[in-house]
């Protein structure tokens, strides 16, 4: 579907709409409301070090990636809510000037959902949604990517004043890859996540617990199902993942502090027995209005790496739905797309954020990272030092819908992580630089 479409399709929203009245009584609830929202995220990069260190010989990328995204929001009464939120993910220069009948340059759908009110305490929803859980260790956004992360999935959630609870649940097919892509496909329900979902099946439960305003506790239970059929006549047992996981925060004026403890079991995507462990801890300490300063360490299991033949059993934590970029370092050497033959992973970070006004913010962040796995090479034993990476960022607001954001992030590279990400022969040191804005107005708010 292209651009055009939804263009029209919001005018026509926006003249129907605007026949009706424009200000409601504060005192009740409108029957209709609409919300319109733009999201222009333009952002270059020059990557000279991210993901994996550069080979000798290799030349650094340079690039400019752009997300479009159109949020639309109707609410009927309370008791109804739709969103659709189209969104455009380009790599400038990637398509042609001018646009054909069968250009490439498509619209798809960040999120498409509905939402039911059954009651004061009750909501169920239905469709294409994102699911942000927590701290994102496990479920999140993971905004950083132009396209960002959403589910194809149904929710119901309960909303208490103290206790709160969720449920999702999903069933994928990939019909493009195995069976033609005919949706009147009669037999067969192989999948694989080949250009689709990574899992076929998610089941998760999710409930939290805030007694007053600085404790809130926490529980998940999430089971996934991976299948990867190589064919539609191709026998492929799913297999089944659980991950169960405990959060702890504490906030007040001065303090923000997190703790969590994950523990994975059943098979991984590779069908081998699983048995492996996130323990994470951070502290944050606000020094006055302007400064904080902050703390943490973050320990996944891992294989060992060089040590036997056939790997018969998996010790590696997978966060399979997490924020990696939140956690781990800027430039994605962790935990983002961008494997370590599941070694494992100690974070030990600090970190400093300044405000000197209400329009910048600077931060600066150092990690030291070390396997967890014991890693062997041509009979040798290597270090656990991963490197270490710096990163610094800083955030300028122009106005209250328009920001400007940059960063410099430095990794320093060891054997360890060359011979992990099968690099030979890189520089000591990998820089990565980017900057982009964020251009997020609201362009149409009325009621009814």
């Amino acid at each position: 579907m292209k651009i055009r479409l939804f263009a029209r399709l919001l005018i026509t929203i926006m003249a129907l709409i605007s026949t009706g009245t424009m200000a409601v009584s504060e005192d009740v609830v409108p029957e209709n409301r609409f919300r319109a929202q733009v999201q222009l995220r333009p952002r270059a990069e020059y990557r000279d070090g991210a993901f994996r260190p550069l080979a000798e010989g290799e030349s650094p990328a340079a690039l400019i990636t752009q997300r479009s995204r159109l949020v639309l929001t109707y609410h009927y009464k309370d008791l109804l809510t739709l969103q659709l939120s189209p969104q455009n993910v380009t790599l400038w220069g990637q398509d042609p000037l001018t646009q054909g009948a069968g250009g490439g340059n498509s619209v798809s759908f960040f999120e498409a959902w509905a939402e039911l009110n059954l009651g004061s305490l009750w909501e169920l929803r239905i469709g294409r949604q994102q699911i942000v859980l927590d701290d994102e260790r496990f479920y999140g956004s993971s905004d950083w990517p132009q396209g960002g992360r959403s589910h194809d999935a149904i929710s119901l959630s309960y909303q208490g004043t103290k206790f709160q609870a969720k449920a999702f649940a999903a069933y994928n097919q990939n019909y493009n890859t195995l069976y033609s892509g005919n949706l009147n496909n009669p037999s067969g329900s192989l999948f694989t996540p080949a250009g689709a979902a990574p899992y076929k099946s998610m089941a998760t439960l999710w409930a939290q617990y805030k007694p007053n305003t600085r404790h809130t506790m926490s529980a998940l239970v999430a089971n996934l199902g991976f299948q990867n059929a190589s064919g539609e006549s191709v026998t492929e047992p799913t297999y089944i993942n659980s991950t169960v996981g405990l959060n702890y925060s504490y906030k007040d004026s001065t303090w923000d502090s997190y703790l969590s403890g994950y523990y994975q079991l059943g098979d991984n995507e590779r069908g081998l027995s699983t048995k492996a462990y996130l323990i994470a801890a951070r502290t944050t300490l606000a020094l006055d209005k302007t400064w904080s300063i902050g703390a943490g360490v973050d320990v996944l299991s891992g294989n060992d790496v060089g040590t036997a033949p056939v790997m018969v059993s998996n010790f590696a934590f997978t966060p399979y739905l997490g924020t990696g970029h939140k956690f781990y370092g800027s430039m994605d050497y962790f935990y983002a797309g961008s494997p370590h033959q599941g070694a494992g992973l100690a974070d030990i970070y600090f970190r400093a954020v300044c405000t000197p006004s209400e329009v910048l913010t600077i931060s600066a962040g150092l990690h030291q990272f070390n396997t967890t796995g014991i890693i062997v090479s041509n009979a040798d034993r290597l270090s656990a030092d991963l490197g270490q990476e710096a990163d610094f960022d800083i955030t300028y607001k122009v106005n209250r819908f328009t920001r400007i954001t940059g960063g410099y992030s430095m990794y320093f590279t060891t054997p360890t992580i060359q011979y992990l990400k099968n690099v030979t022969g890189a520089s000591d040191t990998q820089p990565w630089v980017w900057f982009g804005v964020l251009i997020n107005p609201t362009i149409l708010n009325v009621t009814d």
